[in-house]
């Protein structure tokens, strides 16, 4: 059971630019991502790099924020703010949660981009074996633009496994349809604790779309 417990807080580590899970954060407690790296888009090769906080408001709602600066990328920065509900568990270990959040990105030049809502479902699964347990979860988005430029869709899953105490195994698959493309990310990634500082995570990602994003980024985790 202490494994299937472990691999549930590490799902709510877990929650870069808002794919954040379907467990609650404790009442208080506060987690923070930052994260950098490099990045290839259409051709053109930049640095990024970003943050993720959550803070656990009560023991069912968790309040979040996410910023990402990109250089490659036409849409220079993004940030989104949200908060999530624990609305319970359907099965043992089985929670689900919905979320709210507003989205807005910027630009050096060219079209503003949209000012969008975020809804979002989330259901996970958490389990002690093989290994030292893992956990499966999913999530469905809807991102309405405040501007009329239509409806994004997401959808982002994730399976993750511990082969020992203190080491993890991901791959996470997203799928999105916008306004000027439809296209599907995959992303593996290793972490590894480090005592104190926390857990270091390093994830790859190869977009199969007209961009063929492709990016590395090293992430360091904190809990407190």
């Amino acid at each position: 059971m202490w494994r299937v417990v472990l691999c549930l807080l590490l799902i709510c580590l877990i929650a870069p630019q808002g794919h954040a899970g379907p467990w609650p954060r404790e009442k208080g407690q506060t987690f923070v991502s930052v994260w950098a790296g490099a990045e290839r888009v259409a051709g053109r090769s930049g640095r990024l790099a970003g943050s993720y906080s959550e803070y656990g408001v009560t023991d069912r709602v968790t309040v979040s924020t996410a910023v990402e600066s990109r250089a490659a990328a036409s849409e220079v920065m993004r940030w989104e703010v949200g908060a999530r509900w624990y609305l319970g568990d359907v099965g043992a270990g089985a929670p689900i949660s919905v979320g709210l959040g507003v989205q807005r990105g910027t630009v050096l030049a060219g079209p503003k981009p949209a000012t969008r809502a975020r809804v979002v479902v989330h259901y996970g699964r958490g389990f002690d074996r093989p290994l030292q347990g893992g956990w499966l979860r999913s999530s469905a988005s809807v991102l309405p633009s405040f501007g009329g430029e239509g409806t994004d869709f997401e959808t982002y899953s994730q399976a993750g496994l511990r082969p020992t105490a203190t080491s993890l195994v991901m791959l996470s698959i997203g799928t999105y349809h916008t306004d000027r493309d439809d296209f599907l990310k995959i992303s593996p990634a290793l972490g590894h604790e480090i005592g104190r500082l926390g857990t270091l995570v390093v994830e790859a990602t190869q977009e199969i779309g007209n961009d063929r994003d492709r990016r590395l980024t090293v992430a360091l985790w904190r809990r407190f």
